[in-house]
């Protein structure tokens, strides 16, 4: 992981956006034995140089490693090969990484470089295999930030620190993008795209593994050309209970509440709103993108454009797609985005993307004008990928078009 200074604690706790990794360390299943007719069990074996002396820990996105504590679970043996032994549900998605202890003494890649997380889905009892070959903490942020010029935010933003919720116990900070000229022209008003994650949206020095969203930048091209309607947008930060609250299944109709009960009312006072669902939107990677489709399907009254990244409909056996076919309908006065990578968790994805469309064309909805599915052709699961086709969700979501015709009929 990034060694982290600002921002730790967000970035630390982005364990819900999966990066599957590649190079020296990359992870080789076998089969082993399961440990009850419910339970799976994951063995964790790294071989360390020999004269490797000091604890070696696993850390990650299970309750067991901390989670993310680089130095909560000691892996066993004093040698140059360490072992854990994980029991997980099937279906449960791990993600892990590996420590002396500290994240300036992470496993690096054979570059000398910050890996992203690895991961699993655990649909079998395995044995996962890694080598280490040396441990620290890479470049520093501001050195990689420098080399490629990413060092801002593009646009005006404000935070709201430490926003509290009577429906979910931790706080967490909300920054919001004003559109240009938001400033100047007093009297405007703009529609609202709620994001989830926003740490990971506009700055890199935030973002999760230094590599952020570009929101702030599809816009500043996006806007001009006339291809997007100037937006406000309210990135949502997340929390070391991100995939709790993302989950419709645990607490993501909480979340829901926090977002229409309190954040969204606030907004609406403190900035230039149109506050209508009709110029409503929420969009989200994985989980969030899962929490999106959700919002949009129980709370059309508040949200009408729906952005679902590489969205998680894995989740639960695919679960919500399911409950939304029970249901009979998805709401025909929301828009839907949905899209999904080819390579890593991603090429899971295609089946149940495909699935959830086809519903909603057995409902009467047409491809291109209330949803678009779009396949990233060899693309994986991280916010590269995403900052790669931003532009679409936008586009389709918000086009200026719809803005100026609106506009006029006015």
């Amino acid at each position: 992981m990034v060694r982290l200074k600002r921002g730790l604690i967000w970035r630390a706790w982005a364990a819900g956006i999966f990066i599957l990794v590649t190079g020296a360390a990359m992870a080789q299943p076998a089969s082993v034995n399961a440990v009850t007719s419910d339970t799976l069990e994951i063995q964790f074996v790294l071989t360390v140089p020999e004269d490797t002396t000091r604890t070696v820990f696993i850390t990650g996105s299970h309750a067991d490693f901390g989670p993310w504590n680089p130095a909560r679970q000691a892996m066993t043996g004093s040698g140059a090969q360490r072992t854990y032994s994980l029991r997980v549900a099937p279906g449960t998605a791990v993600e892990y990484k590996f420590t002396l202890g500290s994240w300036d003494e992470e496993l690096l890649d054979e570059n000398g470089r910050v890996p992203g997380n690895f991961r699993l889905m655990a649909d079998k009892p395995q044995r996962v295999e890694h080598k280490a070959t040396r441990f620290g903490s890479g470049p520093k942020l501001e050195e990689k930030l420098s080399a490629t010029g990413a060092m801002k935010i593009s646009g005006t933003t404000r935070m709201l620190r430490g926003v509290a919720s009577k429906h979910l116990s931790l706080p967490r900070d909300v920054i919001v993008l004003l559109p240009p000229g938001y400033a100047k022209d007093r009297k405007r008003r703009y529609s609202v795209l709620y994001m989830h994650d926003g740490q990971n949206l506009f700055d890199p020095k935030t973002s999760f593994l230094g590599v952020d969203w570009g929101v702030d930048e599809a816009l500043a091209r996006l806007v001009p050309a006339g291809k997007v309607e100037p937006l406000i947008v309210v990135g949502i930060y997340n929390t070391a209970k991100r995939r709790e609250e993302l989950d419709p299944e645990v607490e993501g109709e909480k979340y829901a509440k926090f977002i229409i009960e309190e954040l969204k009312p606030r907004i609406d006072r403190e900035f230039r709103t149109k506050a209508n669902a009709a110029h409503t939107g929420t969009a989200g990677s994985s989980m969030g993108g899962i929490i999106s489709v959700y919002l949009g399907w129980k709370h059309p009254e508040t949200f009408s454009r729906i952005g679902a990244l590489s969205v998680h409909f894995p989740l639960h056996g695919g679960k919500l797609i399911e409950q939304i076919k029970q249901s009979g309908a998805y709401p025909k006065s929301v828009r839907v985005y949905m899209d999904y990578g080819t390579t890593g968790i991603d090429a899971n994805y295609e089946g149940y993307v495909q699935l959830m469309a086809d519903q909603l064309r057995k409902w009467g909805w047409k491809e291109g004008r209330d949803f678009l599915v779009h396949k990233a052709e060899g693309e994986g699961h991280n916010e590269a990928a995403w900052r790669r086709r931003i532009d679409l969700p936008l586009e389709f979501l918000f086009p200026a078009r719809e803005a100026g015709a609106a506009a006029r009929r006015k």
